[in-house]
């Protein structure tokens, strides 16, 4: 557990872009990207369908979690937005099949 609880310090402390989005709560979430996929690819995957995302700064997000619900972000010009991860998964499926079928079709 403590092997576990060390890898997540780890990636909270990591110098990688954040995520923020609405969460539809009326509250703003944060997504940590883990470097395993690319930061887009972890915005279009883990914000819901049609939902504003940005990408952030570590220095952007207030130190304390104080008042955590009363955080605030301007989401009218947003760097994306969500697909969801069935949506997305599609995506990635499509694009592999597209790559095979193509490299099947030069192979003639």
């Amino acid at each position: 557990m403590l092997i576990q609880f060390m890898f997540v310090l780890q990636y909270l402390d990591s110098n990688f872009m954040k995520i923020i989005h609405p969460n539809g709560a009326g509250v703003i979430s944060i997504l940590i990207p883990t470097g395993e996929l690319s930061d887009e690819d972890v915005a279009l995957k883990d914000v819901p369908d049609g939902v504003p995302f940005l990408f952030i700064e570590d220095a952007d997000i207030p130190d304390t979690e104080d008042f955590r619900d009363a955080w605030d972000a301007d989401f009218s010009t947003p760097d994306g937005y969500g697909m969801g991860h069935i949506k997305w998964s599609a995506m990635i499926l499509l694009e592999e099949e597209t790559k095979r079928l193509l490299a099947w079709e030069k192979s003639l």
